[in-house]
């Protein structure tokens, strides 16, 4: 929607009018409001204000009321700020593809676009005449992680920008004089409570006069957000001192800071001052609120706003499902009446049907609620299933209220809760007896208990269970259990907790996927075993059944053939009718594990095995010869795979009827080849839904977080606090700042969720679509922004770049004059003439010197790419400084992350740098993680307990038996505030081994083992559930590593090619090298004579 001016005149005299209307600060707390809205931006006299909140910028007076949407449409509209005319909005949008910064016109509504470098830019400020904006960019500037500059956009007609200096820099401000800014650097997550460490943002000073830095507040807590006093002599700001963030006010001249505002809980956010300095709207919790920041003395008011518009969220949505999904994972089956009869659960909601007619009948579903497992008794009578409440997993019994009809035939069931409590259940199986239920509860308990649910037997304590079957003979119980190590076994457990529990595989690698054979006599796994391979593995229970081989088999198959073999079998069958209707298994537990047999598969993993009928044949899932299907092999002597089907899937059992196998493949109920495709409707209460996602983050977070007394949040507490607001989020961008906010709560690392495309589908306004998108290429060439003309005048040659090469003869002091026949000038936008597809050529006019112009082709590269080149030749140069700053005699290696390319570079870096040095510098400075710091470890500090000596050679260990480089003299550590997760553990490993000295400042103090959590189909949780600690007991999650040398580098330092941490580091080794020297004895042989 486009505002013509007397529509606008009507929005603005509508929002006076209705102000008067507002809500008084002490309300209660309801939420039928706008809630959780973003970025305020305040007009001039602080009469009014701008913001977003589900994807659209909104404007409204600061005493309250109603509000209109500036815009409606399908793009998202973000980050707006208020032009100081108060008459145009400059605001961000993902309209053109990319987030670029446009302008509406408040008096006719009219929109345009003032950048339109595909690499987008941020939004901050104007500058006081309005003809420029202040912006946040991210173009081809060294930095690291920190990418962001501070550039002034023109606005008032198209040109190139200024970037204001060569330093990362976040949330400018520009002083009233337009020669000073504020901004910050660092800075966690901002809806993190009571953050502190070395990573939290510093507030800094740049004078654009003498180009001068100054850092004005610099602690371990955030300083955010800084503020212009209207008179420029001092700064409001955002401070986390006393644990909580709140409005300070400081001196520039003298240092001193005031306190505006005072709570101790839920933290001020996003502040915006007036211009004549007595309007201050910032947001805290839900609501946005506004004070004089003069008077501080007089209690910030709530703004209450409502939306004078509908939003475009509809309250429902209706879903279709063809297949077993249950949004998050795949649905549950189950089968009764040899597999005529099917029970499955996909939407979240558990159905019956036959297969024949395939019309699903629902016997459970609500949106509130969300079922997953369910199981039938033997006979058919009953179904039990897991109802999912969020925060808890109920256990179900339904039943036919015509019992004489068959499951499909019933329109109503009679249903039963057998447990209605906060625990969380899942794997829900029966045992074959139909005695005894079973399910696993946090954090890898199995529990078996009678059909009633009353919990009977706790089984062996694991930290996680992956799968488990019940024994035939409804006695034991064969499960994957993961060990305090995360080192999964397969284990063989009492189901009545009285028996011996028995470690089945006691391996190192992982072993999984157990299945019974149906006379209970074998036991399959999959396990995994060194050199990434994956096999299958069985183990014979008994030694008598062991010791029968094929002939024995084959004899006894003549006998009964021939009518012989009548007594065997009678008393097999009374065995059978005594257990119950199986035979009682017989296990040898004695070296039982060293009788387990191996099937090595070259070039097969294999997954989900199960047993046929007869117990003799193993089918697998797997992949051979590149034909992907079901295979299966004959035990013992028949190992040689063979095809059963090319379909896959989840056996749940193999009928001797017509050889019947019944199992969910390609999430469909099937028998053997044969699927039973159906259609399933439902309608989802968007609403329901979100409460429902928003009970089973916080339940995960509950059950699994590494820390039980979750870093002092009240964690109960959390879930009344935040879920209305999550249940009735009016769009996914409110949704995910409640979802940040209850994380925020626990103040740690690795935290966040993340929104699927599904739900951003079913959400989000989306913009048309559009087969290619606008791409601003780089030519692999920078340019002096303050040479004059003509032309740009080249700066340097990205190296390796797309004009990077010795043909096109480039040289810095060379001239581009013209791009794809366009003429080019120091004040032209280079993204007018360079925007474009992402893949083609393009040509330019270059003159070098004095000489005629000439034209060349070169292929158009990406600024993300172009970034990765110059972090590679930034690498270098280090390295290159390293050697000449020593003499050749010490190297540098530079470890970006923690993962399998990270360390096979360093493997090979670190004999190719390091084999003539006398010592390295590792930098591992914005290290963001991974998992190989222990193989890192291994090549730094490998013992040696001998050495090996050729004639005439130096005394030496031989590399090969190692089997990897290592690497025994001095080294010294660079590290910072960026430094995070397994880069953190490296290095408190480096201190704690005394291996090296650090250099650099505090890391960051996030450290916790992390994994994926899917949401239903709302988004995934990232669930920290293992803590990491120092020997001495210190958690590494808030201790970052302190280093031995304590060096920071400032702003300016990067453009002016100076690394203060580098300068020590290289300082500190020198040391170490010399007293490595004088230390080292070589060894003084004794030959044998």
């Amino acid at each position: 929607m486009r505002l013509n001016g007397r529509m606008a005149r009507r929005v603005f005299a509508g929002l006076m009018a209705t102000a008067v209307c507002g809500q008084a600060a002490d309300e209660p707390d309801t939420l039928d409001r706008i809630y959780l809205g973003s970025r305020p931006s305040v007009s001039a006299d602080g009469s009014q204000f701008v913001f977003e909140w589900c994807d659209s910028i909104w404007l409204a007076p600061t005493a309250g009321g109603t509000t209109t949407p500036l815009q409606n449409g399908n793009a998202k509209d973000v980050w707006p700020v208020l032009a100081p005319d108060g008459r145009r909005v400059a605001f961000q949008s993902d309209r053109d593809g990319g987030w670029k910064i446009f302008e509406v016109n408040l008096d006719d509504g009219r929109t345009r676009q003032l950048s339109f470098h595909s690499e987008g830019a941020r939004p901050y400020g104007w500058t006081a005449d309005g003809q420029a904006l202040l912006a946040v960019v991210v173009r081809d500037h060294d930095g690291g992680r920190a990418l962001e500059r501070a550039a002034l956009l023109p606005a008032a007609a198209r040109g190139p920008e200024q970037v204001l200096f060569d330093n990362p820099a976040n949330e400018p401000c520009l002083a009233p004089d337009g020669q000073r800014l504020l901004f910050t650097i660092e800075g966690g997550d901002l809806y993190r409570a009571r953050a502190a460490g070395s990573q939290s943002a510093q507030i800094w000073l740049y004078d654009r006069r003498d180009q001068r830095f100054t850092c004005l507040v610099k602690r371990a807590t955030e300083s955010r957000t800084p503020l212009w006093t209207p008179d420029g002599k001092g700064f409001y700001y955002v401070s986390g001192e006393g644990g909580c963030m709140n409005v300070r006010h400081r001196d520039l001249a003298s240092g001193d800071e005031r306190p505006i505002t005072r709570y101790a809980e839920d933290a001020v956010i996003h502040p915006a001052l007036s211009r004549d300095g007595r309007t201050l709207v910032f947001r805290r919790l839900f609501d946005f609120y506004r004070m004089d920041p003069t008077r501080p003395e007089q209690p910030a008011a709530r703004i209450v706003l409502r939306p004078g518009a509908a939003t475009l969220r509809p309250a429902s949505r209706r879903r279709y499902y063809n297949a077993c999904w249950n949004n998050d994972e795949p649905g549950c089956v189950a089968f009764c009446d040899d597999g005529m009869q099917i029970a499955f659960t996909t939407g979240g909601d558990l159905w019956v049907m036959d297969t024949v007619l395939r019309e699903p009948k629902r016997v459970h579903g609500a949106t509130r609620t969300h079922e997953r497992d369910c199981v039938f008794t033997p006979d058919g009578g009953a179904l039990y299933y897991l109802s999912d409440q969020g925060d808890g997993v109920a256990l179900w019994r339904a039943e036919r209220a015509d019992a004489s009809a068959c499951w499909w035939e019933n329109s109503a069931f009679r249903k039963t809760v057998l447990t209605h409590d906060e625990t969380h259940r899942r794997l829900l199986r029966i045992s074959p007896d139909g005695t005894r239920l079973s399910w696993v509860e946090p954090c890898g308990n199995l529990v078996v208990a009678d059909t009633n649910g009353v919990a009977v037997t706790r089984c062996r304590q694991a930290s996680n269970v992956d799968a488990y079957a019940w024994s035939p003979d409804s006695r034991w119980l064969v499960a994957s259990l993961a060990d305090d190590y995360s080192n999964t076994d397969v284990w063989l457990l009492a189901a009545d907790g009285k028996g011996k529990d028995c470690n089945l595989s006691r391996h190192f690698s992982w072993d999984g996927h157990p299945c019974w054979s149906p006379d209970g006599k074998l036991v399959a796994f999959v396990g995994q075993r060194p050199d990434d391979q994956t096999d299958l593995f069985y183990v014979w229970l008994s030694r008598a059944d062991e010791e029968r081989n094929t002939f024995d088999k084959e004899r006894e198959a003549a006998r009964a053939a021939a009518g012989k073999g009548g007594d065997a079998k009678k008393k097999a069958d009374g065995e059978k009718k005594a257990a119950g209707g199986a035979a009682p298994v017989a296990i040898d537990f004695e070296d039982l594990h060293t009788r387990v047999r191996r099937i090595t598969l070259k070039g097969v993993t294999p997954a989900h095995p199960f047993f046929s009928h007869d117990s003799r044949t193993l089918a697998f899932e797997a992949t051979v010869n590149g034909v992907a299907g079901t295979y299966k092999v004959v035990l013992p002597d028949k190992l040689t795979p063979e095809l059963l089907t090319r379909r896959r899937g989840r056996a749940l059992q193999w009928l001797a009827k017509d050889n019947r196998l019944l199992w969910l493949s390609d999430n469909l109920p099937a028998h053997l080849d044969k699927t039973f495709a159906f259609s399933a409707y439902q309608e989802t209460d968007l609403r329901d839904y979100q409460e429902l996602g928003f009970l089973m983050a916080w339940a995960r977070l509950r059950d699994w977080y590494y820390d039980a007394g979750y870093h002092g949040a009240d964690w109960p507490r959390m879930k009344a606090k935040y879920r209305d607001a999550a249940r009735g989020a009016p769009s996914h961008s409110v949704f995910q700042r409640v979802m940040a906010l209850l994380h925020g709560e626990l103040n740690s690392s690795h935290l966040g969720f993340t929104a699927s495309e599904s739900s951003k589908k079913e959400w989000d306004k989306t913009a048309g679509f559009q087969s290619w998108s606008v791409v601003t290429a780089h030519l692999g060439l920078r340019f002096d922004p303050s040479a004059p003309g003509p032309g740009w005048l080249i700066r340097d040659v990205v190296p390796d770049g797309p004009a990077d090469q010795i043909a096109l003869k480039l040289a810095p002091g060379d001239r581009v004059l013209a791009v794809d026949g366009r003429p080019v000038a120091p004040d032209t936008d280079p993204a007018e003439v360079l925007n474009g597809p992402e893949t083609r050529n393009i040509e330019l006019t270059v003159r070098s010197g004095d000489q005629t112009p000439r034209q060349i082709t070169l292929p158009a590269a990406t600024y993300g790419a172009i970034r990765d080149k110059l972090k590679t030749a930034a690498f270098e140069a280090v390295r290159a400084r390293v050697r000449a700053a020593s003499g050749g005699r010490l190297g540098y290696l530079n470890i970006q992350r923690m993962r399998w390319d990270d360390y096979y570079r360093f493997e090979q870096e670190i004999f190719a740098e390091g084999f003539d040095k006398e010592g390295l510098i590792i930098d591992v400075r914005d290290n963001s993680g991974g998992f190989v710091a222990d193989r890192i470890l291994g090549v730094l500090c490998g013992s040696v307990h001998s050495i090996a000596v050729a004639r005439g050679a130096a005394p030496a260990y031989l590399s090969g038996y190692w089997g990897r480089p290592v690497w025994d003299k001095p080294i010294v550590v660079l590290c910072n505030q960026n430094t995070v997760s397994n880069g953190e553990i490296f290095t408190h490993a480096i201190k704690t081994l005394k291996r090296g000295k650090i250099v650099g400042v505090p890391t960051c103090g996030g450290v916790i083992a992390t994994s994926d959590v899917a949401l239903l189909d709302l988004g995934t949780l990232r669930l920290p559930h293992r803590g990491w600690f120092l020997p001495d007991g210190t958690d590494m999650e808030l201790n970052g590593t302190q280093p031995d040398v304590l060096v920071w580098n400032e702003p300016g330092d990067g453009a002016a090619g100076r690394d203060r941490q580098l300068e020590a580091a290289l300082d500190v080794l020198k040391q170490e090298v010399e007293h490595d020297k004088r230390n080292r004895q070589p060894a003084k042989l004794r030959y044998a004579r």
